[in-house]
């Protein structure tokens, strides 16, 4: 299995059996970013399922298509998902995110990533 992962959107790795996903700085995301990086997160993931450490601080924008694509199709493979944020934006789209998703999956919202590893390890 291939250890790391890098796109023009995100890196992905594996550690210790917790997935983590962390935008690139400066990210605009529209659809078509959003099924890459679904697709390319599938293939690394090679048919596992993973709670996920997503670190979205560096999303400047994420479009109205590529959001319900990532709140419908973007689940796949996905047992938890604890996100980072830091500015309103992040924290908004993770909102919508959680909102959108109301069964499932748990999802957990952190500004500390300390604490979102925290929580993802504790799954």
């Amino acid at each position: 299995m291939q250890k790391h992962y890098s796109n023009i959107y995100a890196e992905f790795w594996i550690e210790d059996h917790i997935l983590y996903v962390i935008f690139k700085p400066n990210t605009i995301l529209n659809l078509q970013g959003a099924k890459k990086i679904v697709a390319d997160r599938l293939q690394f993931q090679q048919s596992r399922e993973y709670a996920v450490y997503c670190d979205i601080r560096g999303l400047l924008k994420v479009d109205y298509d590529a959001r319900i694509y990532l709140t419908k199709e973007g689940v796949w493979g996905i047992i938890a998902i604890a996100f980072i944020v830091e500015e309103h934006r992040t924290d908004t789209f993770a909102r919508y995110y959680k909102i959108s998703r109301k069964f499932g999956i748990p999802i957990r919202i952190f500004r500390d990533p300390t604490e979102g590893k925290a929580y993802i390890h504790q799954l």
